[in-house]
């Protein structure tokens, strides 16, 4: 079963690198100035407020 954290600031700050981070679910979080790089658009669903925003975030870096 995986881990569950409420009410902390225990991740404030910090940088996952080379983390396998799927199915991961942050829910009524402060995100503010969340900032996910090296993503290819290959690498499964990015949600946001159940609105998939893979093919825009793959557009936008195919535009680039």
């Amino acid at each position: 079963m995986a881990e569950v954290y409420s009410y902390t600031d225990a991740f404030r700050g910090a940088t996952f690198r080379d983390c396998d981070m799927r199915d991961v679910r942050i829910v009524s979080s402060f995100v503010d100035g969340l900032v996910i790089s090296g993503f290819s658009g290959t690498a499964g669903p990015v949600v946001v407020d159940d609105v998939d925003v893979s093919g825009y975030v793959a557009a936008e870096l195919d535009r680039r």
